[in-house]
């Protein structure tokens, strides 16, 4: 029985590669070498992307790196938190928690109010609109 030789870790038997005319024989040799070069070029390589991605990845609370050196990306510090350590609210309302206002005959005292400027552009306003667009605001007894 013949004795296979490897070639690029493909066996391949004696016979057949004998028969091989030597220029294809020279051919796939030196394809060979190129590629055990490549699959040790690409090993290195990816050696080193996983080093650089591991310090791509490394912050302040992570390393032993100071946190000024964390860049402007990186999140700065934690949210505010009020003494019972839970966070600040924001001061405004929501506009579903605004208050309705009271029924008109509840209240003592109405005043129609017309605004003499433009709340949006600043010029003034003249004249009257029996549809305003506006805040209403009542003074109601308790």
């Amino acid at each position: 029985m013949s004795e296979d030789i490897e070639i690029a870790g493909i066996k391949v038997p004696q016979a057949d590669w004998a028969a091989t005319p030597p220029s294809i024989r020279t051919l796939v040799l030196l394809m060979s070498q190129r590629l055990k070069e490549q699959d040790e070029r690409i090993r290195q390589q990816d050696e080193r992307i996983r080093q650089l991605e591991e310090r791509l990845n490394q912050t302040s609370k992570n390393s032993s790196k100071p946190p000024s050196s964390d860049g402007f990306s990186q999140f700065q510090g934690s949210q505010k938190t009020d003494q019972k350590g839970k966070p600040q609210r924001s001061r405004q309302p929501s506009p579903r928690q605004v208050r309705k206002l009271k029924p008109r005959d509840t209240c003592d005292q109405v005043c129609e109010l017309m605004p003499s400027v433009c709340s949006a552009c600043g010029s003034s306003v003249s004249g009257y609109d029996p549809h305003p667009i506006g805040i209403k605001r009542s003074n109601c007894r308790r």
